[in-house]
């Protein structure tokens, strides 16, 4: 039974149809979300999102749909028509709101924010098309035409518990391209999928802009930087893909199976360099228009680190959040938080100090994926970070499964590998043996917050590893491992207060070690989802070269290990 007008609302956000689908369930009490892919084991699962919805709402305390109050879910695809009806088909009965894409994005990055009133910027590669409409949503209005334009970037101004529109920006000829479809159609071009955009930026590193290439791509258009294209719709892969080959000198388009050369590594830097100094540029314009020093930043392309600490560095900016899952894993956290605040005009109460919003395993759930496995050795340990810490120091490489999980691409301590980082050895390991992925890619330091300055050029917290920083150069030889190929590290810093295990993890490496900095990359192979449960995490410790896994204060390595 609904609990409308009550004191304690229960909102409902969805994210179908698209890519990374999910739920997330918004209360006075928490907030709870999952991806779709945790739980189907599907990566990047664009499904109707069924799983996940059941599990925010058990995880939530809510006994059925019928319990919420108002279901909220963004604009994508077309497709708003076929997730109502799927919506009518679970049983609900109540009120269901629409949003745009770019505005669920605005909505999961400003009020997650620490901010009361900051601007608010999204960028991506595409989101709601113009005429999409829907429950409380009326066609954009871009001012270039209603139609089957998408819109690519909005800028709002956040304030209590209002989103305000500044501008909308749409992918109407001739200005086609933003620097969220550049880096996305470059992913392709390079061949790593439209969902690479991670292994391009990693490759940019590698590589130098040449003097062939056009340049620059991207002109102020009323403040905002866009590229002339060619094509009628820029996400057309014919269309662009001979676009880009002009742009790129002529270096032709690259198939996933062929080896990278040097030139691919130039396209990569000159993209990165040419996106980066764009969204500078409209960081800069946003924070003149509205006159706010705060910036909350999500959508894709802001888990682009070094593009971040240029906004931090370069921008009139003084404080800066980027929500952790700004990518479409963070939709359903906006569309409930949208629907909690905007629509129903509650308070707001919630910060994402942490990212750790997924599922929780007890003891009992470690012990039953044990036994349901076999050919595993486990052990409850009562100082696991100390064990933990001394096996790392002797060469381990150490799975570590700790609390709720993480919502979004990165793994910060609850779902994460963790390896010694003073040895090139976990590098090779790691990729080899473990997580076979490509050796041009890096690997990310975890570091105690109050020692980051020691060893890093970073002077702010960074606990979401969304900053990029440079490896001071008296380290870079003694933690070589998580130094990537331009010195630089995507580092992730750890307090006491937020990160209470992780951080005793640390001080105990120090001790054993000499450093508090300990690598750290997702739980997962390259083409699987991070693990969500202890049966995920177990089943690929039987599955690679991995020496053991914690599951809470469970040390568990197969029978075979010495």
């Amino acid at each position: 039974m609904s609990n409308a007008g009550a004191s304690d609302p229960i909102v409902l956000g969805i994210h179908a149809f698209g890519h990374e689908a999910g739920a997330c369930v918004v209360t006075s009490r928490g907030v709870w979300a999952l991806s779709e892919e945790r739980l189907t084991r599907k990566k990047y699962d664009g499904s109707f999102p069924r799983r996940s919805i059941a599990w925010a709402l058990a995880a939530a305390g809510a006994g059925s749909l019928a319990d919420v109050d108002l279901v909220v879910y963004d604009l994508c695809e077309m497709k708003g028509a076929a997730v109502e009806k799927e919506i009518r088909q679970l049983g609900f009965e109540g009120a269901v709101r629409a949003c745009r894409h770019h505005e669920a994005h605005a909505a999961s990055a400003f009020f997650a924010s620490p901010f009361d009133d900051a601007a608010v910027l999204t960028l991506d590669a595409g989101g709601s098309r113009e005429a999409e409409t829907g429950p409380g949503v009326p066609p954009s209005l871009c001012g270039r035409g209603a139609g089957m334009n998408r819109e690519l970037q909005a800028m709002f101004r956040g304030s209590a518990q209002r989103l305000l529109g500044v501008r909308r920006t749409a992918c109407a000829p001739p200005w086609n391209v933003n620097p969220g479809v550049l880096y996305g159609m470059s992913s392709v071009y390079l061949g790593f999928g439209p969902m690479g955009s991670g292994k391009l930026m990693g490759l940019a590193a590698h590589g130098a802009p040449e003097p062939g290439f056009r340049s620059p791509v991207f002109e102020l258009f009323d403040g905002e930087p866009l590229a002339s294209f060619p094509g009628s719709d820029a996400l057309r892969e014919s269309e662009a893909f001979r676009w880009l080959s002009e742009l790129f000198d002529g270096v032709p388009q690259r198939r996933p199976d062929e080896a990278l050369t040097d030139r691919h590594a130039n396209v990569a830097a000159f993209v990165q360099a040419q996106t980066e100094a764009a969204v500078l540029e409209l960081a800069t314009h946003l924070a003149t228009i509205t006159g706010s020093p705060r910036l909350c930043f999500a959508g894709g392309f802001a888990l682009n680190v070094t593009t971040n600490r240029k906004i931090l560095d370069s921008a009139p900016v003084r404080e800066l959040f980027v929500q952790p899952a700004a990518s479409d894993a963070g939709i359903p956290l906006g569309c409930a938080l949208f629907g909690y605040h905007a629509v129903l005009g509650r308070p707001r109460f919630f910060e994402m100090r942490t990212a750790a919003l997924g599922g929780e395993y007890g003891a009992a759930d470690i012990e039953r994926a044990v036994r349901e496995r076999g050919s595993l050795r486990a052990e409850r340990v009562e100082a696991i970070e100390k064990r933990t810490a001394e096996a790392i120091a002797r060469g381990k490489i150490v799975g570590w499964v700790q609390g709720r999980s993480e919502l979004g691409p990165r793994a910060l301590g609850h779902r994460s590998i963790l390896a010694d980082p003073r040895v090139t050895r976990s590098v090779q390991r790691l990729n080899e043996e473990i997580k076979l992925r490509e050796p041009f890619r890096p690997y990310a330091p975890m570091v105690l917050e109050a020692d980051a300055g020691t060893y890093f050029d970073l002077n702010v917290p960074s606990p979401h590893m969304l900053l990029s920083a440079r490896v001071r150069e008296a380290w870079r030889d003694r933690i070589p491992a998580i130094v990537h190929k331009d010195g630089s590290a995507r580092v992730q810093t750890v307090s006491p207060g937020d990160e209470p295990r992780v951080a005793k993890l640390l001080e105990c490496f120090r001790e054993v070690a000499g450093v508090s900095v300990l690598l750290n990359t997702s739980f997962n192979r390259n083409t699987e989802p991070i693990v969500e449960t202890p049966g995920d995490a177990l089943d690929m410790l039987l599955a690679t070269k991995l020496d053991a896994v914690v599951l809470g204060d469970h040390w568990v390595e197969p029978e075979s290990a010495p």
